[in-house]
């Protein structure tokens, strides 16, 4: 009974937070992608394709710098929870350059070769705030609540032709409860399914008994 407790508070805890997704299927692809390089960014950037120029001006400086180690760590977490899918082999930057080095353009290129990886996917905060309010208890207390507030920007890019496949933004919000835990779990279990309905990555095999 103390174990079924916990998971609901776990469960309750983890679904206060909510997402809108706004998205677009920029290029036509017939393929799956099953093996996914994931690049967490956690400042704004002006994106609109793969190429040296934007990679040099807007990724490999903010791809693995130190000051967003945390939360770059905390982003894994969520999408290793939510992208458990057995057809998925999903790697990170952080996990195979070094903090606060640059990376080239041809060294990274060179790094999605050799791990076989078939597509980049781009996860970037591009604002994180708490909205505060003031409010009163029914015996006239005044409290001041906060309630976090993100933006979120994703694409998916073929990691051979640098062709953006999926963009999409995600406006999170949640409750007094809630943090960027929340958050960042709310929109990585969104994007997964997001990314299976559009058919661009694989369902997972459900194990029959």
């Amino acid at each position: 009974m103390k174990y079924f407790f916990i998971i609901c508070i776990a469960l309750f805890m983890s679904g206060c937070a909510s997402s809108y997704l706004s998205s677009e299927k920029i290029t036509k692809s017939q393929k799956y992608y099953n093996r996914i390089f994931v690049v967490s960014i956690f400042d704004p950037i002006n994106f609109r394709e793969f190429n040296e120029e934007s990679y040099n001006d807007q990724i490999m400086k903010q791809m693995n710098d130190f000051s967003a180690i945390a939360v770059r760590r905390l982003m894994k977490r969520k999408v290793i929870n939510n992208f458990d899918n057995n057809r998925l082999q999903v790697k990170f930057s952080q996990d195979v350059f070094s903090v606060n080095k640059n990376i080239d353009y041809d060294q990274f290129n060179k790094t999605l070769s050799e791990l076989e990886s078939n597509a980049i996917l781009i996860i970037q905060q591009s604002n994180f705030y708490y909205k505060q309010s003031i409010e009163s208890d029914c015996n006239g207390r005044i409290e001041t609540k906060e309630r976090p507030r993100g933006v979120f920007f994703t694409y998916l890019i073929d990691a051979k032709t640098h062709e953006t496949i999926w963009a999409g933004r995600f406006d999170s919000s949640g409750t007094t409860w809630d943090g960027k835990y929340s958050l960042y779990n709310n929109i990585c279990r969104k994007l997964h399914k997001q990314l299976i309905k559009e058919h661009l990555i694989p369902k997972p095999i459900l194990n029959r008994q």
